[in-house]
């Protein structure tokens, strides 16, 4: 097998140093990277050596989707209260490569820092994750958003000095950032091409809140240029969205995106009552049946009753068959 879908989940640390100077306490959070994509994990409180996400977080630590190919690394870069790297550990297809689909297992990854005498590393800390072989790519719970990166403009990023632009975009929601490839030899208007695999990203949406946002960023040579935020929902519901780019406060251009949104089928849609609940209510006040003389089952005999024709009673004769009286 030389391409598998995995999930990965950062379970805890040990004896890492992620202490911050007259502090008795710091947050630590971690960064999984994976070719363009970025996943972030929650901050979790700890006194700087011993993090752990699994029992720290109410709702445990997060399943993040990764499909990993044989020469494929995942970084994971741990991180303390003030965004200072505290080390780095790297997940090889090595570690991974005897598993098939359905099987989980627990992994140590050592942590390594700088040396400060020489280019060479040194482990300070463990990283222990989990992970787990998939048959299928992992799809969101409540369905799955792609995003497709078309084109834009963005004023200003030429001029006399620099004739052309180097672009690359950044969409975050949640805990998954994705970058872009960089488009070269752009001017102030840049256009992905059809066909191109760097533009188009998949968002797995686990949530019916269509009030989430979703951030968009563009970068010219890794300088921020503008910004904008979105709903998940206005998303969902048009297939193409322009968006306002703003930096510093005022509009410096737009971007566009196509969007497509697939209800995945295993989706359940809890039904809701006129009570507003998801429980079956007893009784409907704007109903006939709601007065205390008519309970359920009187309300339910009443329904039938409507609509099945009165039947003739029926007679058993010697011969032991039925017949109408």
């Amino acid at each position: 097998m030389t391409v598998c879908n995995l999930l990965l989940k950062v379970k805890r640390a040990e004896g890492v140093d992620a202490c911050v100077p007259f502090k008795t306490h710091t947050r630590v959070y971690v960064t999984v990277t994976h070719k363009g994509t970025v996943y972030t994990t929650a901050s979790i409180e700890d006194m700087g050596q011993n993090p752990n996400w699994d029992e720290g977080l109410r709702e445990g630590a997060i399943w993040f989707p990764v499909i990993f190919d044989i020469k494929d690394t995942v970084i994971l870069e741990l991180f303390n209260s003030k965004d200072k790297s505290i080390g780095k550990a790297i997940l090889n297809y090595a570690e991974i490569r005897d598993m098939r689909a359905g099987q989980q297992k627990d992994i140590s990854l050592q942590v390594m820092v700088p040396r400060f005498t020489s280019s060479r590393q040194r482990q300070f800390g463990d990283l222990f994750v989990a992970v787990q072989m998939t048959a299928q790519q992992a799809r969101g719970e409540h369905g799955d958003l792609q995003l497709k990166l078309r084109g834009g403009y963005v004023k200003g990023m030429t001029s006399i000095l620099s004739r052309v632009s180097e672009v690359s975009v950044k969409l975050s929601y949640l805990h998954t950032t994705y970058k872009s490839g960089i488009l070269g030899g752009q001017g102030d208007k840049f256009l992905w091409v059809d066909g191109s695999f760097e533009n188009t990203f998949t968002f797995l949406i686990d949530t019916q809140n269509e009030n989430q946002i979703i951030k968009v960023q563009v970068y010219n040579y890794q300088l921020l240029v503008g910004e904008c935020v979105e709903t998940v929902g206005k998303f969902k519901r048009e297939r193409t969205v322009a968006l306002p780019l703003n930096a510093r406060g005022r509009s410096v251009g737009n971007i566009e995106v196509a969007t497509e949104f697939t209800l995945n089928h295993f989706t359940r849609t809890t039904p809701t009552y006129p009570n507003g609940s998801e429980q079956i209510p007893t009784s409907f006040p704007d109903s006939p049946y709601s007065t205390p003389e008519m309970n359920m089952h009187n309300m339910m005999d009443s329904f039938v009753n409507s609509f099945v024709p009165q039947i003739p009673a029926l007679d058993r004769t010697r011969s032991g068959f039925y017949s109408r009286s």
